[in-house]
């Protein structure tokens, strides 16, 4: 197996793409990238999320995840 690295023009692409389904599948825009934001930031866009997530279509949100089990 050989693992690259996604970048440049394909990246921002998959990116692009990625965020209009996050947004067309749950009709609100709740894509953010890593990348963009402080580490210390993450924890809080995540639960903002899962949040809405739980509200508002739970039959998208992936269960079973210990991860998941406080929210």
């Amino acid at each position: 197996m050989r693992v690259v690295e996604v970048k440049g023009l394909l990246q921002d692409e998959l990116e692009k793409r990625y965020k209009e389904y996050v947004t067309r599948e749950v009709g609100e825009d709740l894509y953010f990238d890593p990348k963009e934001i402080g580490k210390s930031s993450i924890p809080k866009h995540y639960s903002a999320c899962v949040d809405f997530g739980r509200k508002r279509c739970p039959e998208l949100l992936k269960n079973g995840w210990k991860a998941l089990a406080g929210y």
